[in-house]
């Protein structure tokens, strides 16, 4: 083996997964002579260059492009699976992002932490206890989370 073919060492449920995901890619398309499927196989870090490559190739130009490279590039069984479950991990993220923002930004709670902060840097109070307790009400939040969006803001200059 050479260097970039080492093993990459990952958790078991990455493996897992992966290894699931190279039976899975054997199975479904036996007409692309991926070569025998070993359970014992691992990653090696040429499958996650080339995957990375592949998911850079889609990102940037687009699905032609990516079909376009991988009909000159033949791939192996492992670097499917990576790639495939980079996307799948990359889209939990996103959707999981999404919901974050969409459970924080209900009743305004980032647009009211936003204001009290502009309010503590327009340099009008002298402390940050005087600023949430002064503004909490009109901002219709507690002094609790009116301080705790103070904290580590810079002092108003």
């Amino acid at each position: 083996m050479e260097n970039n073919e080492i093993d990459i060492e990952t958790n078991s449920l990455i493996q897992a997964e992966v290894l699931a995901g190279i039976q899975g890619v054997c199975d479904a398309l036996p007409n692309l002579n991926l070569g025998e499927f070993h359970q014992w196989a691992k990653l090696t870090r040429t499958d996650i260059a080339v995957a990375n490559k592949l998911f850079e190739i889609a990102n940037q130009s687009g699905i032609d492009v990516l079909q376009e490279y991988i009909e000159k590039n033949p791939l192996n069984a492992r670097t499917i699976a990576f790639l495939v479950i980079t996307v799948q991990c990359q889209t939990r993220s996103k959707n999981s992002k999404k919901a974050a923002d969409v459970m924080h930004d209900k009743n305004g709670n980032r647009a009211k932490r936003d204001a009290i902060r502009q309010i503590w840097a327009s340099g009008k109070y002298s402390s940050r206890d005087i600023c949430a307790e002064q503004e909490c009400a009109a901002l219709e939040m507690s002094f609790s989370t009116a301080r705790k969006a103070l904290q580590n803001t810079l002092a108003p200059t």
